[in-house]
């Protein structure tokens, strides 16, 4: 969908959606490279092949999305659970899981930290069942024209934030503990947005 066209939906609403930051969020099936190889296993729908079915871990609002969750994605997929699924919320402790033999997949986001683990294997989505999540801020339409500074610093960052961006921004956060604001800001100033500290200036 289109930013025009959810702007036409929102029409009355009093909200304004702005253009998509560039990156999709969407979700990944990841298995550890050595396995993947091994059992020859490259998309989502070749773990039908593993004996007894799968183990996974996943975060909890995957078990209830009922149309890119879980129950639909094994439906789709042809694919039953070995147990229940291990609902953990952290993505590097979901990675920890799967690379302690704890589990035989994890369900990530496409911008996690972790995905930049090399000892990983993204599984293909060749049904094309996930759908893509494309981030975009939405702001109040009144907001935007009381302070047009700020639509104006929001617009700025339509498409300037690709995946490998987010992945790397979220890994300084989720695996190198350093602080959101300051991984932001980084961000901001090496794309020319923000002002050096001791200056004036976005």
């Amino acid at each position: 969908v289109e930013i025009e066209q959810l702007n036409d939906l929102y029409e009355g609403s009093g909200l304004t959606w702005l253009a998509p930051l560039g990156f999709d969020n969407s979700y990944r099936v990841v298995m550890r490279n050595d396995v993947a190889m091994t059992e020859g296993i490259v998309a989502i729908e070749d773990l039908q092949a593993v004996d007894g079915g799968i183990r996974i871990a996943c975060p909890g609002e995957f078990l209830r999305r009922p149309a890119d969750g879980m129950s639909a994605a094994l439906r789709r997929h042809g694919l039953a659970l070995a147990q229940e699924p291990l609902v953990v919320e952290d993505s590097v402790d979901r990675v920890y899981a799967l690379m302690e033999g704890k589990v035989d997949v994890a369900v990530t986001y496409a911008t996690d930290g972790v995905m930049t683990d090399s000892r990983l294997t993204v599984l293909e989505d060749r049904l094309a069942f996930f759908p893509p999540y494309e981030a975009a801020f939405l702001a109040r339409s009144e907001s935007l024209e009381n302070l047009p500074d700020l639509g104006a610093q929001l617009r700025q960052l339509g498409g300037r934030i690709g995946e490998d961006a987010m992945r790397s921004m979220n890994f300084a956060v989720q695996v190198e503990g350093e602080a959101p604001r300051a991984v932001a800001a980084r961000f901001l100033r090496d794309e020319g947005l923000l002002a050096p500290p001791g200056t004036s200036g976005l």
